[in-house]
């Protein structure tokens, strides 16, 4: 069987719902998302453009 490896963003509390979604299924290994910190933010400022809006920033 392929194990697959599954992660998402933490936005908001979405991702307690997308934990729940897929955790049980076969063959797929849920990876919870780090809290959102200012290292994590720093990084996102750093490699994108001005213009973008702070949760692309996050996600990047």
């Amino acid at each position: 069987m392929v194990n697959v490896r599954l992660s998402f963003s933490r936005m908001g509390w979405s991702y307690i719902f997308f934990k729940g979604l897929f955790y049980d299924l076969p063959g797929v290994e849920v990876v919870e998302p780090p809290l959102v910190n200012t290292e994590i933010a720093s990084e996102g400022v750093k490699n994108s453009p001005e213009f973008v809006c702070f949760p692309f920033k996050v996600i990047l």
